[in-house]
């Protein structure tokens, strides 16, 4: 519109195509399923800036319709799922003499639509939440800033919670900085996880997932210590982290079952360290990386489900032109554990590591259109090959291009 004043629309559309195909094979029985999801996401973001300060008002709204094929299923085999979710933010900047405010709201409101499960009660699930979060960056001296801030959040079922936090920067010279701060989180239950009764498939097709109305919020407590140092053409820095989680969400297998039901987990703690990096090679090339190593811990000190110990990414990027660059990444997932069910009893089975490589190119076609194209996974690993017990689904091979417009 004009310098003061800008307005962003975002876009997205994906389909998933899983064609007809075998699945799963129980004793004499043979499974088969077929399944599209096509998922929208649209967006408009207004920001301003005035003379005492600047604004950002957001809308987004996303929707995922599933069109789902299972001869596993009780009849019908035949489902049409939806999943729908509404998300207003704003919130505002000002500075007041050594104080740098942000306060702000945001509204939530997701629902789950699916004619099987939610018969009884009009073929559907939903509900909100509402927060108001302020925060207060106040500059104690040139070199060392402290932030304290607020969360407060409404949940239709699951009532009220307020989370604070508490944030130190240092400055030590122009090249390292040193930060560190507690804070506490808050995170209700989604509907197809409070929802009884209602499933979602996983492991590849070879498992479902319940809800559960028994699980509720899960609540932590997070401590963060890092240091930042960097001139010029690189930068480098590391992160201690530590939370102390109660009612952690997640599941667990049914007893005699390859399915599995959401529950809480009445004590977890997950800790660390994260590395990071980046370089400029040369004037057109640069180089970015991150490492993390996570120690997860259920109470009774095992190992938790789905955390690799060792992760790690990846990342050359070359401005060919002054409209063209292209990138090449990789990310590295190390071993982690996997609950499956044998013999009536609940085991973790390790599961291995793997590598997965993407590239892809941008264009600058004009000042007002960027146009992006490229490839995900390039190796086509299928993580289901590497181990029938892997819960989670790596894309195969996919192909994309996107577009990004300026008004």
């Amino acid at each position: 519109m004009d310098e003061q004043q800008r307005f962003e629309f975002d876009y997205l559309y994906n389909q998933d195509e899983r064609p007809l195909d075998i699945f799963r094979k129980t004793g004499n029985k043979v499974h088969s399923r077929q399944q599209q999801n096509d998922r929208n996401l649209f967006g408009l973001t207004h920001k301003g800036n005035w003379s005492w300060g600047d604004t950002t008002v957001m809308a987004n709204y996303e929707t995922s319709q599933i069109d789902d094929f299972n001869t596993s299923y009780s009849a019908p085999q035949q489902r049409e799922l939806e999943e729908n979710t509404l998300t207003l933010k704003g919130y505002t900047n000002l500075a007041l003499a050594n104080h740098y405010l942000t306060l702000g709201g945001e509204y939530l409101d997701r629902e789950l639509v699916d004619a099987v499960s939610y018969k009884d009660i009009g073929g559907k699930e939903s509900h909100s939440q509402e927060a108001l979060f302020a925060q207060d960056e106040i500059g104690l001296t040139d070199s060392l800033t402290f932030t304290l801030g607020g969360r407060y959040d409404h949940h239709e079922i699951y009532g009220s919670h307020f989370t604070p936090r508490g944030y130190l920067v240092y400055e030590m010279n122009e090249l390292v900085t040193v930060k560190g701060g507690v804070s506490q989180a808050f995170k209700a239950p989604a509907p197809h996880q409070y929802s009884n009764g209602y499933s979602i498939e996983s492991c590849g097709g070879s498992c479902r997932i319940y809800g559960s109305d028994k699980v509720k919020p899960e609540t932590s407590t997070n401590y963060e210590l890092g240091v930042i140092a960097g001139e010029g053409i690189w930068e480098t820095s590391a992160t201690l982290f530590y939370s102390d989680i109660d009612d952690m969400l997640t599941f667990k297998p049914l007893p005699n079952s390859t399915d599995r039901t959401w529950y809480n987990l009445e004590k977890a703690t997950t800790k660390g360290l994260e590395l990071t990096g980046k370089l400029d090679l040369t004037d057109d090339i640069n180089l970015g990386a991150n490492y993390t190593y996570l120690k997860a811990e259920g109470d009774q000190g095992q190992a938790l489900p789905e955390r690799p110990e060792h992760k790690a990414n990846a990342k050359i990027t070359w401005q060919a032109t002054e409209r063209v660059n292209a990138f090449v990444g990789t990310t590295y997932t190390g071993t982690q554990f996997a609950e499956q069910t044998v013999n009536k009893v609940v085991v973790l089975h390790k599961l291995p590591s793997y590598q997965t490589f993407d590239l892809g190119t941008g264009f600058k076609v004009t000042e007002n259109f960027d146009l992006r194209l490229g490839i995900n996974n390039l190796t086509d690993v299928r993580l289901q090959e590497k181990d029938i017990v892997f819960q989670n689904v790596e894309p195969g091979r996919s192909y994309y291009v996107s577009g990004s417009a300026r008004f």
